[in-house]
């Protein structure tokens, strides 16, 4: 409803793809890659990624960040 009358608005934790709202985002790839490289550089190397829903943009991409940093 907002971005159809051109209410400026900010979205947080959630990219808006049209380009019409401003986002604050985290980089869920990156910070799943170093909470990963963390636990492997204290020794663990049983670690279990417990996803959240993979059609929403972050459990998608900390899906993503945790194969990577595990391969």
């Amino acid at each position: 409803m907002c971005v159809e009358q051109r209410v400026p608005l900010v979205t947080v934790n959630r990219r808006e793809e049209s380009g019409i709202a401003s986002c604050v985002i985290s980089d869920d790839g990156h910070g799943m890659a170093l909470a990963v490289g963390h636990l492997l550089a204290l020794g663990h190397r049983h670690i279990a990624h417990i996803a959240g829903l993979d059609a929403l943009s972050t459990g998608h991409l900390r899906r993503l960040g945790f194969a990577a940093a595990m391969a």
